[in-house]
């Protein structure tokens, strides 16, 4: 069969060689040739591949490098526009990345990267002990950074595959009672006047760790008592306003003063700025309650006080693992504390800096104790109706001295059918 030259812009497919199989593909965009392998070894094959190729070029979606870009290339751009827009995340993406995501997917190509890599990758790190929340953070920042990819021009990926997610039943439900509150106070008090600070905006505002840790001094109004957020200083890019309890007050009066409206409130003893201080808050929870609350050495399993490096002279790793109360149980527990004294739901949102209302519902768990005083104010209630009956109240005059709709002086308590 006689085969006709392919004109200008039409693209064409050859062998590169002649002891090569597998033809290949070339095609001019833009002036700029772009070539690769088809991938098929028939003529005909190779045509309809080439025809792919000009449409996703006609739909502008052809890319000059797609076939060359490495996952590590299309992650570390999401992590530069992450840092470019101040995402107070950032830290966290990119921990998960260089920690856990970089190791496994950072060889791979963009487009060689498959639904099948994912559930490697999660059966893997559950057969570590990772939890599935953890695991799905780590996926959703690949996820976020292939729609990046390919929103980008010219997409630096053309096909985005499908993430799925394992299900997550470890939603926590910790909150930190007033006993526990006065522990903490005491604790952090000794840490310093940044970690005391620190735990009091968490446990009033239920402020997020990023967003306490990015508080500047000129964010707050200390004539008026409150802390003023703009929209672009938060997670959901809201505005916020919200004022000090005293004790909060208190706490934050000794991080500002002598300070510039640049600065952050939040430093440690030596004027460094806290921008992680999870570590400091594990060393505090195991103080506050070294039952409920344990660090750990991650190589040889011995328990340790210090988050930085493992308490077995013969071990010294620093691999330091912690399971207990996370900061984030402020948030939770602000939430339940601001309901519980009347503030409306929206006031209340409006303060902890939640979006949706489910999630802020989500968060305002009912325990036990809720359960406790509820039973209580029944209880309190039947025993007001009944006093209100036996005095004498509206409508008893109507009643029979039969004793037809009268109440027992007691309350039965026995004699009751049991099931």
């Amino acid at each position: 069969m006689t085969r006709r030259k392919a004109r200008w812009g039409e693209g064409s497919v050859y062998r590169p060689n002649p002891r090569s199989s597998v033809y290949w593909w070339k095609l001019s965009v833009g002036c700029v040739p772009l070539r690769g392998s088809t991938g098929k070894r028939t003529y005909q094959e190779a045509l309809q591949f080439l025809k792919e190729k000009k449409r996703e070029h006609l739909q502008g979606t052809l890319s000059h490098n797609t076939e060359k870009v490495t996952i590590s290339d299309v992650v570390e751009a999401y992590l530069r526009n992450a840092k470019l827009n101040d995402k107070p995340s950032y830290q966290d993406l990119e921990g998960a990345w260089r920690l856990h995501l970089q190791k496994e997917f950072g060889h791979l190509k963009a487009a060689q990267l498959s639904t099948d890599h994912i559930e490697r990758y999660q059966q893997k790190r559950r057969a570590a002990g990772a939890k599935p929340a953890t695991i799905n953070r780590a996926v959703q920042v690949l996820r976020a950074a292939y729609y990046l990819g390919a929103d980008a021009t010219p997409p630096k990926v053309l096909r985005v595959p499908k993430f799925p997610m394992l299900e997550e039943k470890n939603t926590r439900k910790g909150f930190v009672e007033v006993p526990e509150y006065l522990a903490f106070v005491e604790q952090c008090s000794k840490v310093g006047a940044g970690m005391l600070g620190a735990f009091e905006t968490g446990y009033t505002w239920g402020w997020r760790r990023e967003e306490v840790a990015q508080l500047r001094v000129g964010q707050l109004d200390m004539f008026n008592r409150c802390a003023r957020l703009n929209a672009n200083e938060t997670k959901n890019d809201d505005g916020r306003v919200a004022y000090m309890t005293e004790a909060l007050y208190q706490a934050l009066v000794p991080l500002v003063v002598g300070k510039s409206k640049q600065e952050f409130v939040f430093t440690r003893e030596d004027g460094s700025h806290m921008v992680d201080f999870r570590k400091t808050w594990w060393e505090v929870c195991v103080a506050v309650d070294p039952v409920a609350n344990r660090m750990f050495c991650r190589v040889c399993k011995a328990p340790t006080i210090n988050a930085s490096k493992c308490a077995n002279p013969d071990c010294g790793s620093d691999n330091v693992g912690y399971r207990g109360r996370l900061y984030h149980d402020l948030r939770r527990t602000a939430v339940r504390n601001m309901v519980r004294n009347g503030i409306p739901e929206k006031v209340a949102m409006l303060i902890s800096g939640h979006k949706s209302a489910n999630v802020f519902r989500r968060y305002h768990i009912v325990v036990e104790t809720d359960l406790e005083q509820a039973a209580m104010r029944m209880g309190a209630g039947l025993k007001k109706e009944v006093a209100r009956v036996r005095g004498g109240g509206e409508g008893s005059e109507n009643r029979s001295n039969s004793g037809k709709n009268s109440l027992p002086e007691a309350l039965p308590s026995e004699g009751l059918p049991v099931h």
